[in-house]
């Protein structure tokens, strides 16, 4: 417990540093982005093992590597190509490859294309909002936090019936439900503290507006927790990495970030 919190302080403190950088260049946030997207395909492969090729492995990594060089000078569409590119790359490796390398080899590699650095890019998207990018960036990362704290605090204290004990034994329903929690309340604090930052010019009332925006966005990140741990169950690993002592590695710590930034994005965007 006591490396798990020390850990999270020193990226929260991390995170904190590249958002001060931030207001030098957007492109140092965007450095941290690339970082978490090439160390997360890093991963992604190291899971596949040996029922992928080598040349299967370094396309993706170099996937992660072309999506970011090409976001940051060509914006959301380079990116998108770039994907596409070494997406269709994937599919004629197994044909140069061994014989081994069949079917099963093309479906590993194109996942470990696609995570997370395709659900990466709604995150650079976010990064290059322009004057709202700030406060869209400060609610996606306190959201999914938060719900991960809430979950964890209610779930270990009131425990109760299991979620999905077939993918992740030590999650409960009253954990779910207090991250959802978790997520309505961080989201409505930073709009609270924010507001003066941006124009809100929906109808809605801002706080409803904002408390639905953390529900869903708490939703998000507990089922991207679920997909993270059908993936590593479906691989036999206990976590991705060790980047991050009591946490796991990248895609462990933001995988419920990722989806969540998916949906931020457009609700950002709406102003």
């Amino acid at each position: 417990m006591l490396k798990r919190t020390i850990t999270g302080a020193v990226l929260v403190a991390v995170l904190v540093g590249f958002f001060f950088l931030r207001k030098l260049d957007y492109a140092f946030f965007h450095i941290a982005i690339s970082l978490i997207a090439v160390i997360g395909a890093l991963e992604a492969v190291k899971m596949t093992g040996e029922r992928t090729a080598l040349s299967q492995k370094i396309t993706c990594v170099l996937s992660a590597i072309a999506v970011c060089v090409s976001f940051y000078f060509f914006n959301a569409t380079g990116a998108l190509v770039a994907l596409v590119i070494f997406l269709i790359a994937q599919f004629f490796i197994p044909v140069f490859a061994r014989a081994k390398y069949g079917m099963e080899s093309l479906t590993l590699s194109l996942f470990a294309t696609i995570y997370p650095c395709g659900l990466l890019i709604p995150l650079m998207m976010i990064n290059t909002l322009g004057g709202i990018s700030t406060f869209a960036l400060i609610l996606t990362f306190v959201i999914s936090p938060c719900a991960d704290v809430f979950a964890y605090l209610v779930g270990r204290t009131l425990k109760g019936k299991k979620l999905c004990p077939e993918i992740s034994p030590n999650k409960t329903v009253s954990g779910a439900i207090g991250g959802l929690v978790g997520g309505i309340v961080g989201s409505v604090v930073v709009y609270a503290l924010t507001k003066n930052s941006f124009n809100y010019h929906l109808n809605l009332n801002p706080y409803l507006y904002f408390a639905v925006v953390g529900l869903v966005a708490a939703l998000l990140t507990e089922i991207g927790d679920l997909v993270e741990s059908f993936i590593k169950r479906s691989f036999g690993v206990k976590d991705s990495g060790k980047i991050f002592p009591g946490h796991g590695g990248v895609l462990d710590r933001f995988d419920g970030l990722i989806f969540a930034s998916v949906f931020i994005y457009f609700v950002v965007a709406l102003f």
